[in-house]
């Protein structure tokens, strides 16, 4: 069901405020995606995870991949909670989806595969936070999160890494896999 949500009037500083905070988080997560994930031929999970496989065949950039498949998510809880309520949703999605293309020259930092995992994650999650703070999100998994949780709050409580989880398996060495080579881990025998 749809609530309405009350009209609330904001001050410009505080307008000033959100859109600095979302342009900043949303540059932070950008470089940090670009200079440690990318260009070392690691991959995240959630959207923004696919996004990168699908550029490392496609060569399609991956802030429009990003927006292509939260597309379907947007939609979905735009119908169910509407418009007014997922703006920032909306927002933070777009814009950290274009700042991950517009710092998409931004080079490799290291070539040392923990440390470039743990910079870019560790980027990426204060770009993130800072958003979260807000009340933004970058989309993907937060919107799965959120459909669920509507509908399951008790199953969410314990459950919200699920979606992330086969890419910090892998991350942490516990699944099996080989050297990068195109850009994707080769799943198989050593």
């Amino acid at each position: 069901m749809r609530e309405k949500s009350k009209s609330v009037k904001r001050s410009p500083r505080t307008v000033l405020a959100e859109v600095v905070t979302v342009i900043f988080a949303s540059v932070l997560f950008g470089i940090s995606m670009n200079a440690f994930l990318v260009h070392s031929g690691l991959i995240i999970g959630g959207a923004t995870g696919i996004a990168t496989v699908v550029n490392y065949l496609f060569r399609i950039p991956i802030g429009i991949v990003v927006i292509a498949v939260n597309l379907p998510l947007l939609i979905i809880n735009v119908r169910q909670n509407g418009i007014r309520s997922m703006m920032k949703t909306i927002i933070g999605t777009v814009v950290s989806s274009v700042a991950i293309d517009v710092f998409s020259f931004v080079p490799a930092m290291s070539d040392d595969m923990l440390l470039c995992a743990l910079a870019g994650g560790g980027g990426m999650g204060v770009g993130a936070g800072i958003m979260f703070i807000r009340g933004f999100t970058t989309g993907g998994g937060d919107l799965c999160a959120s459909m669920i949780n509507r509908r399951a709050p008790r199953f969410m409580r314990s459950m919200t890494a699920w979606p992330n989880m086969p890419s910090g398996l892998d991350s942490s060495g516990a699944l099996p896999h080989k050297t990068m080579s195109s850009g994707f881990t080769n799943w198989g025998s050593s």
